[in-house]
């Protein structure tokens, strides 16, 4: 299935292979249902001959918060890039700009960590076997060492508690429980009162997809057993998140994606629990374009409010990311690492936050992975120094966090498809406002390789000037990356006059292949 390539990703990291796919793509994907219309209106971009984004009224579509950025904190991979004084200091500076973000630790390891192994002094932590790649480890980057980093770049605590056991085995529920009680007694008891707390609890990890395969009814019984110990040991403010489907893991069960997100929301309703979904897109030929993965995140959403008497529930992509070309088709893909962090990786990620934006219910959308190993999927490299260089994918999500603003607005998006992008366009863009509405950003991504004149028709702005700073990550090739030392691609910045005439239409150019980023201050 998918994710028996994207549960490889740890291995990959080291060893530089994945196992085939036991099933291939095209007949996973060939299971799909029609999703064509399960999202908003705005997250769609119409065909049209010219690029334009288009603002009836300055009514908010919905708000987002800076912890609408977040990051996936697998354990073992992120320690082993930053474990050192020098690179975590670095990290620090340049994680500051996301104040407000989520980090959520300690990733998909969380199957596997017993919460007494990352906590007191270093030098008493046991060496426990955190990934299949790597061999036993003491976790020197810790529960406390994470709540300290959190404090450093002001960042949200959110926490995958285990509901697995070991890697090597599976504990009684019991067992786990004891140790998610006693670990919300640690973190509202006291200890370290100075550092953050943590009120985001995530349910385990991909339990319901292979290699486990667990059925719902027990899902159900250990995540609500855990809730329910959570909620005993202090942690009176705890949102629940749980990982729902986005392909029909358990097809071979006749369980469908959307029989499973019914059941399985129904069974958690009474702990509040929220949804989560992992979204890997644009993988060629064989996956699907983001916007149809997207889609599948709004149908799961919309397949829970039939069951929760039409109200849509909370939800988040707890992992997002760029999938290689032909990384379905290649048992060992070594070589397309730096596909997962090039210009055409960095633009999809940028693509889906700007088409996230528009959906309500998503609260927030986490990058994989904050790690600086060399290997797929980093928001760092190092040189050879050891100094800490960002990838183009956090220059990507930096621009469009530096221009946050935090109302949405009712926006169209039209565009060609010179590029002949599978999503069916070159152009997507957003409007954001602040609440004084006085200040305005754009987001934008042009997929093709020429330059596109952007038309942003909003009436409300008729006569309008306004002086824009534009930030815009581009280079000469979709596959540039910086994974080279001698390569190291970073945003330009520029200032210009936005001058909207009669109608309210204004023109501001995107590069060829970029992600655009425009802050819009009155004259």
């Amino acid at each position: 299935m998918i994710r028996n390539f994207l549960n490889c990703k740890a291995s990959c990291l080291l060893l530089g292979a994945c196992l085939p796919l036991s099933v291939h793509a095209n007949n996973l994907f060939g299971m799909s249902r029609n999703l064509v219309s399960a999202c908003p209106a705005p997250v769609f971009v119409a065909r049209g001959s010219e690029e334009s984004v288009s603002v009836s009224s300055l009514s908010v579509l919905r708000k987002i918060e800076p912890h609408f950025f977040g990051f996936n904190m697998e354990l073992m991979e992120f320690q082993s890039g930053f474990e050192n004084e020098k690179p975590m200091q670095e990290l620090i500076g340049w994680m500051k700009p996301f104040s407000g973000a989520i980090y959520r630790y300690p990733g998909g390891t969380g199957n596997y960590v017993d919460w007494r192994d990352i906590v007191g002094p270093v030098k008493d932590r046991k060496k426990r076997k955190y990934a299949a790649w790597m061999a036993p480890r003491v976790a020197t980057f810790g529960f406390d060492e994470y709540r300290s980093f959190l404090k450093s770049v002001g960042g949200v605590g959110w926490y995958l508690v285990n509901m697995q056991g070991t890697i090597e085995s599976e504990e009684p529920i019991d067992n786990l429980t004891k140790g998610a009680t006693a670990a919300a007694k640690y973190v509202s008891g006291g200890a370290q009162k100075d550092l953050p707390s943590v009120n985001f609890w995530e349910l385990g990890n991909e339990l319901e997809r292979p290699p486990f395969l667990w059925p719902l009814e027990k899902i159900a019984d250990r995540a609500t057993k855990t809730a329910q110990a959570l909620k005993s040991g202090g942690a009176v403010n705890a949102r629940f998140i749980m990982l729902f489907q986005e392909f029909p893991a358990q097809q071979k069960r006749g369980i469908s994606a959307k029989k499973f997100n019914q059941n399985l929301f129904k069974a958690l309703k009474p702990i509040n629990v929220e949804l989560g979904f992992h979204v890997y897109y644009d993988a060629v030929p064989s996956g699907l374009s983001m916007p149809e993965y997207l889609n599948r995140v709004c149908q799961g959403i919309a397949d829970v409010a039939e069951v929760n008497d039409g109200k849509r529930v909370n939800t988040w992509v707890t992992e997002h990311a760029r999938v290689p070309e032909g990384a379905f088709d290649k048992p060992d893909w070594k070589e397309l690492w730096p596909q997962t962090a090039n210009l055409q990786a960095a633009i999809g990620v940028a693509d889906f936050y700007i088409a996230a934006a528009s959906v309500p219910e998503i609260s927030g959308a986490f990058i994989h992975a904050l790690h600086a190993m060399g290997g797929p999927w980093p928001m760092f490299h190092k040189n050879s120094s050891g100094s800490l260089k960002p990838s183009v994918i956090y220059w990507s999500a930096r621009m469009l966090r530096d221009s946050y603003l935090p109302n949405v607005l009712q926006t169209k998006s039209t565009s060609s498809n010179e590029s002949d992008y599978r999503g069916g366009y070159d152009v997507r863009s957003i409007v954001l406002m602040d609440d004084a509405k006085t200040n305005f950003s754009v987001w934008a991504v042009n997929r093709d390789r020429r330059l596109a004149r952007l038309t942003l028709k909003i009436p409300a702005l008729k006569g309008r000037q306004f002086v824009a700073t534009r930030q815009s990550l581009t280079a000469g090739s979709l596959k540039s990356s910086s994974y080279e030392e001698a390569n190291y691609i970073r945003p330009t910045e520029t200032s210009i006059d936005v001058n909207f005439d009669v109608n309210g239409d204004a023109t501001v150019s995107l590069p060829g292949w970029s992600v655009s980023a425009f802050k819009l201050s009155p004259k």
